[in-house]
């Protein structure tokens, strides 16, 4: 189906990515370390206690002083309650700003820096479109091929018509997210394991006949992570490594883990009504659930500028599987997704109403919020990474509102 004209503001009806019903359901049933945060009385601090003014400038970078977009990220921080931001705007591949506001750290009084890395959510799925692009590429995986072909016996026989091109597109008619009883358990030994997953998504009904409608879906994400696997005879995430951060130089970039620390991170935060920003920890299952191919990546602002660069110079993909991500599913969307958008491999895509041509996508994690924006026909871009929850935090009109400060067509 054609792109829709859309507005800039109706960007934010999409789904994040995990979804702020992932996060309640965290809270509801206490996987959250000592039921929503760490025990420390330290760890907790009045919301909107930031300074007047609060920002790192990149290290390394030549940016001209915009006294206009940090008063207008402080002022959003502070109406929204975010304790720290990282800011990232490209124009045609190249860093024009980069900037960290508020804390890293609220209890340390630690500031936000682009350089470090935050849980980028659903944005991982760009990434894993990406991944499944190559073997494209290399003549390794076909998109029209059933991903029982690559999944073998694990795939059940009412997945038997789903193709990989139909996962990439969210139109397999694939669950959403994983059910109440996965997250019951996920803390149980292997929980967490391809097998023990597989053996739990297999059990699913499919919402819609596969190619008939459109349906966003973490749990398809998670199996195209599984398929890249089954291909390589590795992590996914190693393959992603390989083939995409490292020949990119993106040193931040890596995939969640239980054993990660928080160096180099910006630290994730909810909001307590009787503490406020509270300190969002959780449990090393949950965790190891996050790092499949629906949420799995960390990145700071500053590699996702050379993921960015990659995109608009060509370096990664070819001009054919570049032109793919960005080429509408063509189905309309199953009820109650009426996004006035449409969807390719992992972004979404619309034309405003100038016919501007847009392709994005959010992330919403447990204590994280983020977004990326690509002016296609502009060449700007922009990337806004807040460590609050997803059920308080609006980067998307951050990013929107500094794009339009840098130009006036956006």
């Amino acid at each position: 189906m054609p792109a829709r004209a859309t507005s800039v503001r109706s960007f934010a009806v999409r789904p994040r990515g995990l979804s702020s019903k992932l996060s309640a359901l965290l809270t509801a049933t206490c996987l959250l370390a000592a039921c929503g945060g760490s025990g420390d009385s330290n760890d907790s601090v009045p919301v909107n206690s930031l300074p007047a003014v609060s920002t790192t400038r990149a290290d390394g970078t030549a940016q001209t002083p915009r006294g206009d977009v940090d008063a207008f990220v402080q002022q959003q921080l502070t109406a929204l309650s975010i304790p720290g931001a990282t800011l990232v705007v490209m124009h045609d591949g190249q860093i024009v700003y980069a900037k960290g506001y508020g804390y890293a750290d609220v209890a340390a009084r630690a500031p936000a820096r682009p350089e470090q890395r935050v849980d980028i959510g659903s944005i991982t799925k760009q990434f894993v479109a990406a991944a499944v692009l190559l073997l494209n590429e290399e003549g390794r995986i076909d998109l029209d091929e059933k991903i029982s072909t690559y999944l073998g016996p694990d795939g059940p026989a009412h997945w038997g018509e789903i193709t990989v091109r139909q996962v990439l597109s969210h139109t397999a008619g694939l669950a959403g997210l994983p059910d109440d009883d996965f997250f019951k358990h996920v803390d149980d030994a292997g929980a967490t394991t391809e097998a023990s997953m597989l053996a739990k998504f297999r059990t699913y009904p499919l919402s819609f006949t596969p190619g008939s409608s459109w349906a966003y879906s973490n749990v398809g994400y998670d199996l195209l992570g599984f398929i890249v696997s089954r291909i390589t005879g590795q992590f996914y995430g190693d393959y992603i490594q390989q083939r995409i951060f490292t020949p990119l130089g993106m040193g931040t970039a890596r995939f969640i883990h239980a054993s990660n620390t928080w160096a180099d991170t910006l630290l994730p935060y909810d909001i307590d009504n009787s503490k406020g920003w509270t300190f969002f920890e959780l449990s090393d299952g949950v965790r190891e659930y996050l790092s499949t191919g629906a949420s799995g990546i960390q990145l700071s602002a500053l590699d996702m500028a050379k993921w960015d660069a990659a995109l608009a110079n060509g370096s990664l993909l070819s001009p054919a599987s570049q032109a793919l991500m960005w080429t509408p599913a063509g189905h309309l969307p199953a009820p109650g997704y009426d996004l006035g958008m449409d969807y390719g491999f992992g972004w979404f895509l619309a034309d405003l109403s100038n016919g501007h041509r847009v392709v994005s996508h959010s992330g919403g994690m447990p204590g994280f919020t983020t977004e990326f924006i690509r002016y296609l026909d502009s060449g700007w871009s922009v990337a806004v990474f807040t460590n609050i929850d997803e059920r308080f935090g609006d980067p998307l009109t951050i990013a929107t509102g500094v794009a339009r400060l840098f130009s006036d067509d956006l």
